[in-house]
């Protein structure tokens, strides 16, 4: 046991340190690595999990990563798999905030990144490749894939097109003799792959953050907790709010730190900007963003509060619908929920490609790199992890 939690950790270490790019690219990089590489799941019990991450408030690669740890390793295999994802990619943010508030310029972080963009974009198609063979597989499946790709394009909302696509084809008409769902080929053991589901959360509300940030009780706990001075605590009140709350990533991530911060005067609209961008250069969930603003406000003790301030909530809850969703993994309702978010998801990341290739792939030089980094990864199976190191490194040469 304690070799599979050394090796848990070491595997999202790498992840930690890799990932760029939102959650579309944070989800083929953990297929590439943990369902092609490792082997510790398959495909489909990989995109259940995805399922569920999306169900809960807060960062899905951060959960996502819980229940792989889990699964791998127990308890302690989720513990060291969180701690494994998030701190390296905390720690480089830690960096960058103190170089910030020192005065030095990123731009070492802005080529380093303009190199990693052609890889992240392969990445993510070397894996839409790879679940479309599981999950493209009926008509009706490949209609609602294109119907969300296309939404996303053309601007729609991720989480309204998610749900769409879940119910689109968790409500479709069953025939009297079917081989269930039609994510790969029928078997006696169809009912144990499947991952269960809670309700669909409800979609983010202001009312619902006006209420608790309203309450009388908590105003008066972040008031005591503030003091004269900004204080650890109150960064870890104020960020576990936040989180308690975050759906819809970096967009209303944003918007909540702005209610919160800017309009109280705690930092200025350019601070927040700052602390988006290096949250989006960075490896990493961008909730390192709170790691950012808390060493601004409060120093070292500050940006760890902030931290786990965030992660609690989405952590908290994942860890209790983990065994939930082990013991419910028969139903053959949630299974065809899951098949519905599982294929909407795999449509959603072709959305987050073509957008993110829109705006890369302006000059030949990124296409070309975009091209190579796809055949290493298709044709010869070299590790995406690899790729985005070696992508940074040549990053760093060309544009620095």
């Amino acid at each position: 046991m304690v070799a599979r939690i050394a090796e848990v950790f070491w595997v999202f270490i790498q992840l930690g340190l890799t990932t760029f790019g939102g959650p579309a690219a944070s989800i083929a990089l953990f297929q590439n690595l943990i369902v092609q590489k490792c082997r510790w799941v398959d495909a489909r019990e990989f995109m259940d999990y995805v399922s569920v991450s999306h169900l809960i408030p807060g960062p899905i690669a951060v959960q996502l990563s819980l229940h792989l740890g889990y699964r791998r390793a127990g308890l302690l295999g989720a513990l060291a798999a969180v701690f494994g994802f998030v701190v390296p990619a905390a720690f480089i943010t830690w960096i960058c905030a103190v170089l910030y508030i020192s005065g030095q310029n990123l731009l070492w972080l802005q080529a380093c990144l303009k190199g990693i963009r052609p890889a992240i974009v392969a990445v993510v198609l070397t894996s839409v490749i790879q679940l479309g063979k599981r999950y493209l597989v009926a008509p009706k499946n490949w209609l609602v894939f294109a119907l969300v790709a296309a939404g996303l394009i053309w601007g729609g909302n991720p989480i309204l097109l998610l749900l769409a696509g879940a119910l689109a084809i968790g409500l479709w008409p069953v025939k009297s003799r079917t081989r269930g769902p039609e994510t790969g080929p029928p078997g006696p053991a169809e009912n144990s792959q499947q991952t269960p589901s809670q309700q669909p959360p409800p979609k983010q509300s202001s009312d619902a953050w006006m209420l608790v940030s309203g309450t009388p009780f908590f105003a008066a706990l972040v008031q005591k907790a503030a003091c004269s001075t900004l204080s650890p605590i109150f960064l870890f009140l104020q960020f576990a709010k936040i989180g308690l709350f975050l759906y819809g990533g970096g967009n209303v991530l944003a918007a909540y730190l702005s209610s919160d911060f800017v309009e109280t005067g705690l930092i200025s609209h350019q601070v927040l900007l700052d602390a988006l961008a290096v949250g989006q250069s960075t490896p990493g969930p961008i909730l390192t963003v709170a790691t950012f603003l808390g060493y601004l406000l409060a120093g070292t003790p500050g940006a760890v509060a902030a931290t786990v301030g965030i992660l609690t909530p989405c952590l908290l809850l994942a860890s209790i619908l983990h065994p939930l969703a082990e013991r419910t993994r028969s139903s053959r309702f949630f299974a065809k929920i899951f098949e519905g978010i599982s294929v909407s998801i795999i449509g959603l990341i072709v959305g987050v490609s073509f957008r993110l290739g829109w705006e890369i792939f302006v000059s030949p030089v990124p296409l070309l790199l975009g091209t190579i980094y796809l055949l290493l990864l298709t044709l010869f199976r070299v590790s995406a992890v690899q790729v985005i190191a070696a992508a940074a490194l040549l990053g760093l040469l060309i544009y620095y």
